[in-house]
C-alpha cells in the first residue's frame, strides 16, 4: 500500500513539473545564428535584432556625447567639475536583456584647461588651454558595454584650477554582439 501511494505521488510530481512549465518562452540563439527573434512576455510580443558591431558600423547604432556636470559640496554651492565623455546608444534604440558584449579600444587628447565657477550665478566656464601644462594623447579600453550609456573617460578639476578636458574621441577598434529593439 505504501508503495502504490509513493508511486502515485511521483507520478503527480511528474505532472506537476509538466504543467508548470516555462509560460513565457524565450529562444536562445547563439552570435551568429539569426537576426531576429520573437520573445513573448505575458501578452506583448518584442522583436528582438542583433548586429555584430565593427568599427564600420558603430555609428549607426553608437554616438559619443560629451559632457560637463557640477559636482556640489555640502553647502550646495558648486565645488567643482567633471567633464566626462560617454558612448551612448542612440535614440530609437534600446538594448535588450544582457546579452549584449562590447568592447571598445579608442584614443583621445587630454587636455588641461583653465576653470572658472560663479558659485553664486552657478555657471561654470572651461577656458584657454593652460600654457604650463602639456596635452597628452591618452588611450583606453573599455569591455563588456552591457548598458545603453557607458563612461569613457572623466576629468575632474576646481575653480581656477587647471582640469583635464577629454577631446578629440577616436573609437579605433570595437566588436561584439549588440541585442537591440526599435
Amino acid at each position: 500500500m505504501k508503495k502504490l501511494f509513493a508511486m502515485l505521488l511521483v507520478v503527480a510530481m511528474c505532472f506537476s513539473l509538466v504543467a508548470c512549465g516555462n509560460s513565457s518562452e524565450m529562444k536562445e540563439t547563439s552570435k551568429n545564428d539569426v537576426s531576429k527573434e520573437s520573445v513573448t512576455e505575458g501578452s506583448s510580443e518584442e522583436t528582438v535584432k542583433t548586429v555584430e558591431i565593427t568599427t564600420d558600423n558603430w555609428q549607426d547604432y553608437f554616438e559619443i556625447v560629451e559632457r560637463a556636470e557640477t559636482i556640489k559640496n555640502a553647502f550646495d554651492e558648486i565645488d567643482s567639475m567633471r567633464q566626462s565623455a560617454f558612448i551612448v546608444l542612440k535614440n530609437g534604440y534600446e538594448m535588450v536583456g544582457y546579452n549584449t558584449d562590447i568592447t571598445v579600444e579608442y584614443n583621445y587628447i587630454m587636455e588641461w584647461r583653465h576653470v572658472e565657477i560663479d558659485i553664486e550665478k552657478g555657471v561654470l566656464t572651461i577656458g584657454e588651454l593652460a600654457s604650463n601644462l602639456e596635452s597628452q594623447e591618452m588611450n583606453g579600453m573599455i569591455t563588456n558595454i552591457f548598458e545603453s550609456e557607458t563612461s569613457l573617460i572623466d576629468g575632474y578639476g576646481r575653480s581656477g584650477d587647471a582640469q583635464t578636458v577629454p577631446t578629440n574621441i577616436e573609437i579605433t577598434r570595437i566588436q561584439g554582439t549588440l541585442y537591440y529593439s526599435e
